[in-house]
């Protein structure tokens, strides 16, 4: 599984160099390249958590080589996993939390901006759960668990930027983060 990661994350950061606006094509050149992955792991059911925080952390990596921004590379290539995830049978819903945190894993690991990166993250999954019918309520509150949880995984600094992040930008982020997270600031 590890190499078909580094294979997709290099064919999605060599299609990305080609593109003139990388924003522009960077959702289907990211749904492609896992749905590729995914097909080729066999069982995608049995892909499991681990490898859609590895995937997702993975192409971030090599995006922010190009110069990708946080927000929208997060955005985009949460919205893509998840897209592929669903395509190819395998349960998008369950991987929400998973791709986000991947999402927030990816941006630290290159010095991004993890605030907008969970806001993007949490943008892409939303977007992606209106394309494929998952409940957006639901998918509000698992990517802003795993935006959360992912932050954990930083330290407390971290924890802080992402919950002032995502309740300064998304809607009904303040409510799930008040309520799951018993966090009254």
């Amino acid at each position: 599984m590890e190499k078909l990661i580094k294979k997709t994350t290099n064919s999605v950061v060599a299609a990305l160099k080609g593109a003139d606006e990388i924003y522009d094509t960077m959702f289907d050149i990211v749904k492609k390249n896992v749905t590729g992955v995914l097909k080729g792991a066999g069982d995608v059911a049995n892909v499991g958590t681990v490898s859609a925080v590895k995937i997702v952390s993975g192409i971030i990596e090599g995006i922010a080589e190009i110069g990708g921004e946080a927000g929208k590379t997060a955005k985009k290539v949460v919205r893509g996993t998840l897209g592929a995830v669903h395509e190819t049978g395998g349960d998008a819903a369950g991987m929400i939390k998973d791709s986000v945190r991947g999402a927030i894993k990816g941006t630290n690991e290159v010095g991004g901006d993890i605030g907008k990166a969970a806001v993007g993250a949490v943008e892409g999954a939303i977007k992606s759960a209106e394309e494929i019918g998952i409940s957006t309520e639901e998918a509000l509150k698992n990517s802003i668990s795993g935006a959360i949880e992912g932050a954990g995984e930083v330290g407390e600094s971290a924890v802080k930027t992402v919950k002032e992040a995502l309740k300064a930008s998304i809607t009904g982020s303040k409510d799930v983060i008040n309520t799951t997270f018993n966090d009254k600031q």
